[in-house]
């Protein structure tokens, strides 16, 4: 449980970090000298703030907290996303595959710049483009 208190510390101060970059903005009156100090600022802050939710993100996995954190400054939580990578196709089970006839595109170009006509079971998508460069 000291995992999820040390998430919930952590949510408070990158709420926090994220409030300054506000309050930082709206306070200036955006004057270029002033305006490029904000904006280097917002982006060191912007990081910072970055690798404390992250750090929140992380603390809550490895707490393995899945519900709602929330007080008046924030609502955090953390949700898997599924996801599936396949490695080896070959070593996938028959039922998990399935067989996809996919049509030889470049072969049926090629007759028909050869014969002039398309194959049965195909039809004419050209389509014509107008090639421009404006100086």
């Amino acid at each position: 449980m000291s995992e999820l208190k040390e998430a919930e510390k952590l949510a408070k101060k990158a709420a926090k970090k994220e409030a300054e970059v506000l309050a930082i903005e709206q306070k200036f009156a955006l004057e270029n000298a002033e305006f490029a100090t904000f904006l280097k600022k917002q982006e060191e802050r912007n990081r910072e703030v970055a690798k404390m939710w992250d750090g929140v993100k992380q603390a809550l996995i490895e707490a393995g907290y899945f519900d709602v954190i929330e007080n008046e400054n924030f609502r955090v939580s953390v949700s898997r996303v599924f996801g599936i990578k396949v490695t080896d196709v070959n070593a996938l089970p028959k039922e998990f595959k399935k067989t996809v006839e996919v049509p030889e595109t470049e072969k049926i170009k090629k007759h028909f710049e050869l014969y002039n006509e398309l194959p049965e079971g195909t039809a004419d998508g050209s389509y014509y483009r107008l090639n421009k460069k404006v100086k």
